[in-house]
């Protein structure tokens, strides 16, 4: 396997803009953010800030939960606040992308946000953009990446795709 690879950033393989929700959220409405757009996590912005990620099956045993304790066919309620990981891993839009697998690999995670030096959220590399790669190189296709524009780095929020 061409190693030369894995050593290039991960802002080649990275989602930008990422998608992204706030913590008050309804539980429900990130789960249809999540259907209609085919994906398994949001990282979780307050005022610009991650504060935390929520996947798919966080969001599903959450309304479980809330559901078993409703009654008459209410809704659920619950907030992402609610179900969300706070204690989130990141990486800088220079890390390797051999670096993101293993801090995928040793934290039993699955994708990863991608910050700029300064802090900002400008993307996410998920598992299946690693598979990728790695399948590119296997099959013995051109593994060159297409890495986003600069000027298109960044997040949009669910409300602005409108999928509600």
């Amino acid at each position: 396997m061409e190693e030369n690879l894995l050593n290039h950033p991960v802002k080649l393989a990275m989602t930008s803009p990422v998608i992204v929700i706030s913590p008050d959220t309804p539980l429900e409405e990130a789960l249809r953010t999540m259907d209609v757009m085919c994906i398994r996590r949001l990282p979780v912005v307050d005022n610009g800030d991650l504060v935390g990620i929520i996947s798919l099956r966080d969001v599903q045993e959450a309304l479980k939960d809330l559901e078993e304790q409703c009654e008459n066919g209410e809704s659920p309620g619950g907030q992402v606040a609610d179900a969300m990981t706070t204690d989130v891993f990141t990486v800088t839009h220079n890390t390797p992308i051999g670096r993101a697998a293993e801090i995928m690999l040793q934290e039993k995670i699955a994708a990863l946000p991608v910050m700029t030096s300064d802090g900002k959220l400008i993307g996410i590399i998920t598992e299946s953009d690693i598979f990728e790669v790695v399948a590119r190189l296997w099959k013995g296709e051109n593994p060159s990446l297409d890495a986003p524009e600069e000027d298109d780095y960044g997040m949009v929020t669910a409300e602005e795709l409108d999928v509600y």
